[in-house]
This record gives C-alpha cells, sequence and structure tokens, in this order.
C-alpha cells in the first residue's frame, strides 16, 4: 500500500480477543504486545485497543495502564486508543443496552481515548440494521458530550497505574 500512498493501519485485537470478563492487566499485555509484533512487522500506524469489563473504575484504569504501556514502549508515533462496549452478552432491554453503551462512551471520554466501537440494542439477539447502528452512534455520542471535557485533566494526569 506505501507503493501508492496509503499508509496501512492495525487495529490489536487483545483489547477484546476474550470477550468478557477477562483480568484488565490480561487485556491490556495483549494489547501492547501485539502492537509491538506489527511495529516488528513494519507498521507505522496502529490503535491499542480495550474491551469494556464490568467496573468502570477499573477499566478506566486499565485504560491509562494501556496508554501509559503504549506510550513507554511503542516506538511509534502515531497510534491511539480504541474503546470497544463491552463484547459479552448484551442486554435485551433498551435501557440496559443503552446504558451499557453509555457507560462505554463515559469510559472513552474519562480515558481521552479516540475512538469507541459501539453496540446496539438488537446486537443481545441479531444483526443491527443500518438504522439500530445510527441510533446507538447518536446515544454514544450524546453521552459523550454530555460527560464532556471534565474528564479530560483525569485522562491526562497520571494516576500511578
Amino acid at each position: 500500500l506505501r507503493d501508492v500512498g496509503v499508509e496501512p493501519h492495525l487495529e490489536t485485537f487483545g483489547g477484546c480477543m476474550m470477550g468478557q470478563l477477562c483480568p484488565p492487566s490480561e487485556l491490556v499485555a495483549l494489547s501492547v504486545l501485539e502492537a509491538l509484533f506489527f511495529h516488528q512487522h513494519g507498521m507505522r500506524s496502529v490503535s491499542v485497543s480495550y474491551a469494556q469489563q464490568t467496573h468502570p473504575a477499573q477499566d478506566a484504569e486499565a485504560v491509562f495502564a494501556l496508554r501509559r504501556l503504549s506510550a513507554e514502549f511503542l516506538p511509534l508515533e502515531n497510534w491511539h486508543v480504541v474503546i470497544y462496549a463491552y463484547m459479552g452478552m448484551y442486554p435485551e432491554t433498551d435501557t440496559g443496552a443503552y446504558g451499557l453503551l453509555g457507560k462505554a462512551a463515559e469510559l472513552a471520554v474519562r480515558t481521552g481515548s479516540e475512538r469507541l466501537v459501539v453496540k446496539t440494542v438488537a446486537e443481545a439477539c441479531r444483526i443491527p440494521t443500518i438504522e439500530e447502528n445510527v441510533a446507538a452512534l447518536e446515544h454514544a455520542s450524546t453521552v459523550a458530550r454530555r460527560t464532556g471535557s471534565a474528564w479530560a485533566a483525569e485522562a491526562a494526569g497520571d494516576s500511578q497505574t
């Protein structure tokens, strides 16, 4: 791709490789190691990922650790953090699904993450429609705006993680 002027980009899957309820330290380690592997094989642009688990404070600390370790060990300037909304069995109610997605959006804002992969209400039982995907994106955007930059200072600080 570089021969035609396109810089390839890869995203780690370590952050959600094991799905759900994994020790956050394992998800962080897998993502950092995978990014290092990509770099060793010539990649100059990567995303490191983390999948939302079940404890918001623990998730935030894990993402801070992911960011800190990536900054320390990745010899790249072009990398960023991606949050995946909860990858386990999704709530079947609108309230439950939107509540969980909202927590993922809050996590992304609190940790200064550059991207969020959303899930929809429909994903508890089927593949979502375009409209359902749009609704999930709009909900995440609303929550992210409401959460706002109040958390930016936390993301910029050192949590000692």
